[in-house]
């Protein structure tokens, strides 16, 4: 795999994360939604979190 492609994964990695962490921050913040919809946000932002720091640790060996 070319060095720019395997760069350009990780980028596309870290900033899936940080959305995915986004979006649960923000399903747990509406107050409208039912508390089991709401608990729902925490698998967004335990996934996302998951996952910045899986290409953190990519970035950081490469």
């Amino acid at each position: 795999m070319p060095a720019g492609m395997a760069g350009m994964l990780l980028g596309l990695a870290t900033g899936g994360g940080a959305l995915l962490m986004w979006y649960g921050l923000q399903r747990l913040r509406d107050r409208a939604l039912p508390d089991g919809k709401r608990r729902q946000g925490w698998w967004g932002i335990n996934l996302g979190l998951l996952v910045l720091t899986l290409s953190m640790l990519l970035f950081s060996r490469s």
